[in-house]
């Protein structure tokens, strides 16, 4: 590999090929990529702890005086003199970064009781890597109802786990951290490698101590948010359909639309998070999916539904 890839860069300096010009013809010709493999067998998976491209140069020893390249005394173990001064070196020029994508690719022979976990009413799951979100739905409207002459304060929400025995040297564990995050901002939050806002993403640490809960302690901005964006798609709505205006007809496509069907929806996902530690005070830096085996069993379900604590402020109207 490195010799052809040493010809094809001599070819490019001649002109004849394109393929150092960006990245993406270096990818597309030279090199599209390194896969790993792991013979270790069911149930390992291999986490990349570093990536860094390695540069091989190639010096000679020249005389300081006429810069005559100079022989080597001795070339091989038989002692025979060689022709050339050529020497190899190694330096690590560059250490990887975002930009240099690494696709994970995890396969799993228990299809069929996945679909069983994924079908039982009676609670949810969340599970990494790549497996299993928990939905959740959230009463917006209701609160709007109930709510709309006050002042909301905070809006708490707690998901408990099972209790998991760990009854096997490599048992799993529920994940240390999890997003919440509007069902509608997933893919764009990961594509663009964004961070919790606490107005529509926030990230909680699991209380494996003691409650065995994730708790999110003020959901309230997201609360607001939501119900400000249905009110002003229904206003916009009222003010174009002038006379002709049906509020029930309005809620019922509201709730059918592609766009505005998961309005009131929020996923729950299991993080690894990335801290900045050079200061005194750690900033978030990074979040991405968790890729180590981790999951949860959690209460709730349709028939179940959680308990939304939400404080608010009403005025005396005597």
């Amino acid at each position: 590999m490195e010799l052809d890839i040493l010809k094809l860069n001599r070819a490019y300096h001649r002109g004849e090929n394109n393929y150092f010009d960006n990245a993406e013809k270096f990818i597309q010709h030279v090199l599209p990529g390194i896969y790993l493999k792991t013979d270790f067998g069911d149930g390992t998976i291999l986490y990349v702890d570093r990536v860094d491209l390695q540069m091989q140069f190639k010096f000679y020893y020249t005389d300081e005086k006429t810069g005559v390249a100079l022989k080597k005394k001795v070339t091989d173990k038989n002692g025979k003199a060689g022709t050339d001064s050529i020497g190899y070196g190694w330096t690590t020029a560059f250490a990887s970064t975002k930009e240099v994508i690494q696709a994970n690719k995890f396969s799993s022979e228990n299809n069929e009781k996945i679909e069983a976990l994924i079908k039982d009413k009676s609670c949810t799951y969340i599970k990494s890597p790549a497996g299993i979100f928990t939905q959740a739905t959230l009463p917006y409207d209701q609160i709007y109802e109930e709510l709309k002459n006050d002042t909301l304060n905070a809006v708490k929400l707690t998901f408990t786990n099972y209790h998991q025995e760990d009854k096997y040297d490599f048992s799993m564990r529920a994940p240390n951290n999890v997003l919440l995050i509007r069902v509608k901002d997933y893919e764009k939050f990961f594509s663009e490698n964004e961070l919790p806002n606490n107005i529509t993403s926030f990230v909680a640490t699991h209380n494996s101590a003691g409650t065995n809960q994730y708790t999110f302690n003020n959901l309230a901005r997201l609360v607001t948010t939501c119900i400000n964006e249905k009110n002003a798609a229904k206003a916009k709505a009222k003010e174009e359909a002038g006379s002709n205006w049906n509020e029930s007809e309005w809620e019922n496509n509201w709730k059918a639309d592609k766009k505005s069907q998961d309005w009131n929806k929020v996923y729950l996902i299991p993080v690894r998070l990335a801290y900045d530690s050079s200061s005194k005070n750690a900033q978030l830096i990074n979040i991405q999916h968790d890729l180590q085996p981790t999951y949860a069993k959690l209460e709730g379900g349709e028939d179940k539904p959680l308990n939304l604590s939400v404080t608010y402020t009403r005025f005396n109207q005597e």
